[in-house]
């Protein structure tokens, strides 16, 4: 975390993505979170000094294999139990779409502890439009909540 701390300052970036949610073998998924949860507790008043915020990316079991984090639970629970408001969601439509479904619901649910919004569209991780998900009445529900942050087209990272 201090590493990252520093890259960010260096790099004048104050919001980064955090994964490090393999699985470990051994251990149970319960026993992974509340680890992952106890290392977010410990950086984020790291995190609150520098006014930086690191966001949690929740995937889904198809696309990426082998994690413990996958859709709107247990991330949100996570954040909510860390409450920080430098400890917070990267809500990334094409993973919520794959694991939970029902997105503007699950997004009004979660939308306190959401940082980041990324878009793909569903099913084959593709631009925005492409696919299954309805993405005029996704924005407009962002705008009507307030949402005021950064929105990235997911499917340009991969």
């Amino acid at each position: 975390m201090d590493v990252a701390i520093e890259a960010g300052k260096a790099l004048n970036v104050s919001n980064f993505n955090l994964t490090g949610h393999k699985k470990i073998d051994g251990l149970t998924t319960q026993e992974m979170i509340k680890n992952y949860t106890r290392m977010l507790k410990w950086a984020a008043p790291r995190l609150e000094s520098e006014n930086m915020v690191a966001t949690v990316e929740p995937y889904n079991p198809w696309n990426h294999k082998g994690h413990f984090i996958y859709g709107k639970e247990p991330a949100l629970s996570i954040c909510r139990e860390v409450n920080s408001k430098s400890i917070k969601l990267n809500w990334d439509f094409f993973h919520m779409q794959r694991t939970n479904g029902n997105l503007i619901t699950n997004l009004e649910e979660g939308f306190d502890q959401v940082e980041y919004i990324q878009l793909a569209d569903a099913p084959g991780r593709n631009q925005p439009g492409s696919g299954e998900v309805a993405y005029g009445h996704i924005l407009t529900r962002l705008r009507e909540l307030g949402y005021q942050g950064f929105i990235c087209s997911s499917s340009d990272l991969i």
